[in-house]
């Protein structure tokens, strides 16, 4: 797949009397570039967006969300399973523009990491 591909696919029929028919479900897909070297970095591991929360909790408002394809910058992880990232490619949920600032993704959620994370400091408690 190339490169920054993102939208909707549908599929067409088409019939010999010229006919042409849309299907109705749509899929989504996302394609991104490759990760940087040399920082750790994370992606969703699955189709579906990454919610991206205030703090390091899921009774935190979720205020962005990653889609696939897109890789953020890990700054610091926690014991019980969170990352805090820089949250400037992901997507703010009330405007669906770039999000701002730093944020933090639950290791619960299917993600994946690229980079070296082993050296990403721990923080909390």
């Amino acid at each position: 797949m190339p490169e920054d591909v993102g939208g909707s696919l549908r599929g067409a029929a088409h019939f010999p009397d010229g006919r042409l028919i849309y299907s109705h479900w749509s899929g989504d897909v996302y394609s991104g570039e490759e990760p940087p070297e040399g920082v750790c970095t994370l992606a969703s591991g699955t189709i579906g967006a990454l919610d991206v929360f205030a703090e390091p909790s899921m009774e935190s408002e979720a205020f962005a969300y990653l889609v696939p394809g897109n890789y953020a910058d890990v700054l610091a992880r926690t014991v019980d399973g969170w990352y805090w990232i820089d949250a400037s490619t992901a997507t703010d949920t009330t405007t669906g523009k770039a999000a701002t600032g730093w944020g933090w993704v639950a290791a619960e959620y299917s993600i994946e990491l690229f980079g070296p994370c082993g050296e990403v400091p721990l923080t909390g408690p």
